[in-house]
């Protein structure tokens, strides 16, 4: 839903046109613990909790395209799914889907969002040809960021 939304705000404001690439989606299931069990590190505990089965619509076929005119930038909110089993099956490949064209992503586990905006000013290149940057990140960043809200120089 949500990439359906903004793929549909992207295209009312012209900000590209729609692409052509379809993609069909393959119901897929993962079998998987959460997040909050894998981080705590507890062998342990971790063996009193079976994973869950998580049903999943993964985009086929998809990979990311660095010549793509959107760059989608994120956390680990992005990677989940997408990068992680089944693999594209996020928002990025989702959204992709939307528009009909493949995206070009950069995303960052861990750090909030001054890593994934450090790496970026590092990898500059990713900008050339841009014409939108889509930028997700978790609201507590703006008020609890771990590092604060650093500026980080971008080209």
């Amino acid at each position: 839903m949500a990439a359906r939304t903004v793929a549909q705000r992207v295209l009312q404001r012209g900000w590209v046109p729609r692409g052509t690439v379809r993609c069909e989606l393959k119901p897929i299931a993962v079998n998987r613990h959460g997040d909050i069990l894998q981080m705590i590190q507890v062998p342990q505990i971790e063996r009193r909790f079976p994973p869950e089965e998580i049903a999943c619509s993964q985009v086929i076929p998809y990979r990311d395209d660095p010549a793509s005119p959107i760059l989608v930038l994120g956390d680990s909110f992005l990677r989940i799914y997408q990068q992680d089993e089944p693999r594209s099956a996020g928002f990025i490949a989702h959204l992709a889907r939307e528009l009909r064209f493949p995206l070009a992503s950069l995303v960052n586990d861990g750090g909030g969002s001054t890593l994934v905006r450090q790496d970026l000013s590092r990898k500059s290149g990713l900008l050339a040809g841009k014409k939108l940057v889509i930028w997700e990140f978790v609201e507590r960043d703006l008020r609890l960021g771990t590092e604060g809200w650093e500026e980080v120089p971008l080209p």
